[in-house]
């Protein structure tokens, strides 16, 4: 397993991306920690509907930040949203 900055283990796949199991696999390892952060907002006083539109939002952001840039362990990995938009 590696351990990623935030101290979480992610277990290394086990089958090759063209593999038609590749996705799911994925999904295992990385739902348990998601889950865990959408507990700690809700925890944190976060409703469930802002915490999974919040979780969409970003992994939608990502996306389109990865295809622009699919190396982006050279850049800096703070968040890219601009707080002063809030009123």
């Amino acid at each position: 397993m590696s351990s990623g900055t935030l101290g979480l283990d992610v277990p290394a796949p086990t089958r090759q991306a063209a593999d038609p199991d590749y996705d799911v696999e994925c999904q295992a390892a990385l739902d348990a920690h998601l889950r865990a952060l959408c507990d700690k907002a809700g925890m944190a006083g976060w409703d469930q509907r802002a915490i999974l539109q919040a979780a969409g939002t970003i992994i939608e952001r990502l996306g389109r930040e990865y295809a622009e840039d699919p190396d982006p362990a050279d850049s800096s990995s703070e968040s890219s949203l601009d707080l002063s938009q809030l009123s």
